[in-house]
This record gives structure tokens, C-alpha cells and sequence, in this order.
């Protein structure tokens, strides 16, 4: 709830300036409320995505193990395309 501590309190300030300088900043502090949007907790837990429900797996299925066979497999396929591509980069 700072956010709204620092909003309460930036236009309790704005009664302590000039006609000129309220208006600008009165612009301004509305500009930055919208851009912050809602900052009522229960919004943003309703609104929420947890990581669980980002991960879309490309392939389907789970991702490979930790260890094994399977897993020593791609190991070396990385290192053999990453000497493959330092092979073909000249040297400097």
C-alpha cells in the first residue's frame, strides 16, 4: 500500500505549489496512477499467473531427466554443435 501512501501524499503536496506548477504535476501524477494501474492486492493475486501455468512444454510431455542415458546424449550433441560453430568462427 506505499504506492498509494506515496500517491495520497504527492497530492496533498501539489495543494503547496503554484496554479502552474499544480496543473503540470497534477498531469503527471495522473499519467503515473494509470501507468501503475490497481494496486489493490486482490487484483493482482486474482490476476496473477504462476510459473506453472506459463510453462506451455513445446513438445509436450515433460522435459528430460536430470541424468542418464538420455541426458549425456544431448550433453554431448551440445558440445559437439558448440565445437563445431567455434571451428567455423575465424580467428581473430
Amino acid at each position: 500500500m506505499t504506492v498509494e501512501c506515496f500517491f495520497a501524499d504527492a497530492h496533498e503536496r501539489l495543494k503547496c505549489t503554484n496554479e502552474e506548477r499544480e496543473q503540470r504535476l497534477e498531469e503527471l501524477l495522473t499519467l503515473a496512477k494509470e501507468m501503475t494501474g490497481s494496486v489493490d492486492p486482490l487484483d493482482f493475486i486474482e490476476t496473477w499467473i504462476s510459473p506453472g501455468q506459463r510453462h506451455h512444454p513445446k513438445f509436450g510431455g515433460d522435459p528430460p531427466s536430470a541424468g542418464g542415458a538420455e541426458s549425456d546424449s544431448l550433453k554431448r550433441e551440445a558440445v559437439t554443435t558448440i565445437v563445431t560453430v567455434n571451428e567455423r568462427l575465424p580467428v581473430v
